[in-house]
């Protein structure tokens, strides 16, 4: 596998008795992507964690996600948690919210993230998201739901937001933020 991420200001890696500077790659890159052979050779991230690790299921908001700089976006398509779940388990103190559609395959990717990091999972809902709504009819039928509005309001109307919506609403960015501002250092 190859974990993808665009990790925040001031982080580095150790591998082996190597150390890199993620951010400096990231910016020459757009993200890092290391394969699992160079993650065998992981033995610690330093310099300035985190204040919090967004995973993404789609790509395109992953790619497009305006992060603010002590934040790291992860990329985790779908069912496909492996790479994710290993940066998120190096990453033990860091705080996580899982960033995905707004429907029932949305919450199944954020609670098998959370089962795979034995964290207990924080859905990312922009504040301005029931502004969208009504919403797009879902193709998979609704279970267990976190105790939010949107949710409630999705679920009885069997419906689902696509994570991209958000991608080019302006209040994307300072939303982050003030998400990001919320949380201390880990």
């Amino acid at each position: 596998w190859i974990v993808r991420f665009r990790p925040n200001h001031g982080l580095w890696a150790l591998f082996g008795d190597h150390e890199m500077d993620l951010h400096e790659m990231a910016s020459r890159l757009t993200e890092c992507a290391l394969s699992e052979r160079l993650w065998l050779r992981f033995r610690a991230f330093t310099g300035t964690w985190p204040k919090i690790v967004i995973t993404c299921e789609n790509l395109g908001a992953y790619i497009d996600l305006p992060l603010p700089p002590t934040a790291m976006a992860v990329f985790s398509p779908g069912a496909d948690i492996e790479a994710a779940a290993a940066l998120l388990n190096a990453l033990p103190g860091a705080q996580w919210v899982h960033f995905g559609d707004i429907d029932p395959d949305g919450l199944e990717i954020a609670e098998n993230l959370g089962r795979g990091t034995g964290r207990t999972v924080q859905f990312y809902v922009p504040s301005f998201a029931e502004e969208y709504l009504p919403g797009r009819p879902t193709e998979t039928p609704w279970k267990g739901i976190p105790d939010r509005s949107i949710f409630h309001q999705l679920k009885r109307t069997h419906k689902r937001i696509f994570q991209e919506v958000f991608m080019l609403d302006g209040r994307l960015s300072d939303d982050l933020l003030a998400m990001t501002n919320s949380y201390g250092m880990p």
